[in-house]
């Protein structure tokens, strides 16, 4: 899912920080905003959530016990802004921050080590009942990086399961990815799935966020398009790829109920609803009006009032159109990585919004409130800064409404 333009920002931060954390449990009665999928209470206790990524999960050569105060910190930042929900990214790139029997050890943690030393939501689970969160493990479905991947993203050791010739992954642009039309690859993701739910059950949920079909994804899977059409099969080919991604989310959405109708599966895909139906081949509009895929949709609304293609308030509202009607929960996704930054993909009419005001997160949280939607997450956790300037202002406007 997700965030391409916040990777060099991260590399700075790191340099002075270094990165790493995780999140957990079941919140009190009265701050509790999820009970059950099908009862999500409604009250002026909006959902708050806030992501963890897996760039803020690294490990940097921390021991344990620098790795747990490095977390607390992160989560007690998490409660000065009311945090309920916390969206661990426990599986970045067909790796793991977890004990698992399916994916190899994420490197970012291990290091040079083979296996982790030690578990990274075991811990979050902890701090996320210390703390009053709930967690929920953030998975990228398709991502799968491996050693000759040019970006600073984790480098993957698959298994022996993962070189499967019908698993294998596919190159597209110079990255790694499991093909989504792969019968196998659905059934390996949602194995993983039903792995973190059953050795770890006090996890709120399961939660994927954008990376569905890579954009520019040429013809990868030709072989399985064809084989298709050969079986009698009507779907042009970019309804077929819709079709692979909904048996996918609707896979996870079933698994994750046979654990409980109280476990939560959420979606995060990208702000522009019409980039995911026509380039990520993700219907979201499907997964917002029909049962069985997602309890919550969190689209990533990573864009001020004054953004020239996408401003706030009028992409809000075409999701809200979308789940009018619907069982399913709208959570905004809020940028808070963007406070104190040039927004380049703004238009030159808000590319300085974010530079000049220090109330955005705070107005578009009341805007949230005024359309009466179930709540927001924060991207990301490591943003919610009280010693940074630049975000402490804007985070103590934040709290001001919470």
């Amino acid at each position: 899912m997700l965030r391409k333009v916040i990777i060099p920002f991260f590399i700075i931060l790191f340099a002075f920080t270094g990165c790493c954390m995780p999140s957990a449990e079941s919140p009190s009665a009265e701050t509790q905003a999820v009970t059950t999928a099908g009862d999500i209470q409604e009250s002026e206790s909006l959902f708050k959530g806030a992501w963890i990524s897996y760039f803020e999960l690294n490990r940097s050569g921390r021991s344990e016990e620098e790795y747990r105060e490095y977390m607390r910190g992160l989560f007690e930042n998490m409660k000065a802004v009311s945090v309920t929900d916390v969206f661990l990214h426990v599986r970045a790139a067909g790796d793991a921050a977890y004990v698992s029997g399916l994916f190899p050890p994420a490197e970012y943690i291990c290091g040079e080590e083979k296996e982790l030393p030690f578990d990274v939501l075991e811990m979050a689970l902890g701090f996320g009942e210390q703390y009053g969160m709930n967690i929920h493990a953030w998975i990228n479905p398709y991502r799968a990086f491996s050693e000759d991947d040019t970006e600073s993203l984790p480098v993957c050791r698959l298994k022996t399961l993962l070189e499967d010739e019908k698993i294998n992954p596919v190159k597209v642009n110079g990255k790694n990815y499991l093909n989504p039309a792969s019968d196998e690859v659905r059934t390996l993701i949602i194995d993983g799935v039903r792995e973190i739910l059953s050795r770890y059950p006090d996890v709120r949920g399961i939660h994927i966020d954008d990376y569905f079909y890579p954009e520019g994804c040429g013809n990868f899977d030709k072989a399985e398009y064809e084989s298709y059409i050969s079986d009698g099969g009507k779907l042009s080919l970019y309804d077929f790829r819709r079709e692979n991604v909904n048996s996918l989310v609707s896979g996870i959405y079933a698994a994750v109920k046979n654990y409980g109708s109280d476990k939560i599966f959420s979606v995060s895909p990208s702000g522009d609803i019409d980039k995911n139906y026509n380039t990520l081949y993700a219907d979201v509009s499907l997964w917002c009006s029909v049962g069985g895929y997602c309890d919550m949709i969190i689209p990533q609304i990573y864009f001020g009032f004054e953004n020239e293609a996408m401003p706030f308030e009028k992409t809000v509202d075409r999701w809200a159109l979308l789940t009018e009607n619907s069982s399913t929960r709208l959570v905004i996704g809020l940028a808070l990585y963007k406070c104190g930054t040039e927004d380049a993909y703004a238009g030159d009419g808000g590319k300085n919004e974010w530079l000049e005001h220090s109330d955005i997160i705070k107005r578009q949280v009341e805007y949230i409130r005024q359309k009466n939607l179930h709540g927001f997450s924060l991207y990301s956790a490591s943003f919610i800064n009280f010693s940074e300037s630049f975000l402490s202002e804007e985070v103590n406007n934040l709290k001001s409404v919470l």
